[in-house]
């Protein structure tokens, strides 16, 4: 019964993407891309349970860095994918595509209360979107605290920028230049993503030992304690 209830919910969810496909094309034709890959990525990302939540959690819970490898695999993707587009862009003389943001004491501030916001709902921005489509309707309330915070966040925004100290952003091929800066970014992610397998060969050692040491540990006898055997042979 549920293997036939969730074969109809697909169904169902394939027809309305289908014909909000048809409905997209016929309103803006260049919109159509757009929407079919928000549905590829949506299918990705249930797939694969990124959550930025759960990588964190993972890491100082259980320290397991697979999540961690996986955002950092997908970190050094879209920076390549992203440099070649800019490169390309500045070659021909064109805008170079992409949001540079001032940062200070207003993003350390955002980012703390989104990292404790995200520990408490269980899930960041793309984790809540996927357990929300997965049907967790607990999740909606986090989306619209999320919305809500936005919101209020953009509203009080000047005044953060207007009463900190800022930096101005930081391009690293405008200072190191193209090559140098892209090689230096791929460098630096890659460091993090060997730091990452050589923590977690550690954490794998050290749990090996711990379980060792628990089984030398062990009183004969079954797990008794060791006086106890020792008053039955004397009886």
């Amino acid at each position: 019964m549920k293997k036939s209830s969730q074969f109809f919910l697909s169904c169902a969810a394939l027809a309305v993407i289908i014909g909000f496909s048809v409905f997209v094309y016929l309103q803006e034709k260049k919109l159509l891309p757009v929407w079919l890959i928000g549905v590829a990525i949506g299918f990705v990302l249930y797939r694969s349970g990124m959550c930025f939540a759960t990588m964190y959690q993972d890491i100082f819970l259980f320290r397991n860095f697979s999540m961690a490898r996986a955002v950092l695999l997908l970190m050094i993707v879209s920076l390549i994918g992203i440099y070649f587009i800019q490169i390309f862009a500045h070659l021909n003389g064109q805008t170079i595509p992409g949001k540079f943001h001032s940062f200070g004491v207003h993003t350390a501030v955002g980012a703390f209360l989104f990292g404790v916001g995200m520990t408490l709902a269980g899930g960041c921005a793309s984790g809540t979107l996927q357990r929300i489509g997965e049907g967790f309707l607990l999740f909606w309330f986090v989306l619209f605290g999320m919305v809500l915070g936005s919101i209020f966040g953009a509203y009080n925004y000047t005044w953060w920028v207007s009463n900190f100290y800022t930096h101005q952003p930081v391009f690293l091929s405008d200072v190191f230049g193209w090559v140098p800066g892209g090689v230096g970014s791929l460098l630096a992610l890659g460091g993090i993503y060997y730091l990452t397998v050589i923590l977690e060969k550690r954490s794998s050692i050290c749990k090996r030992s711990e379980k060792n040491d628990g089984k030398k540990a062990k009183p004969p006898g079954g797990g008794l304690p060791l006086s106890s055997i020792n008053n039955t042979e004397g009886t």
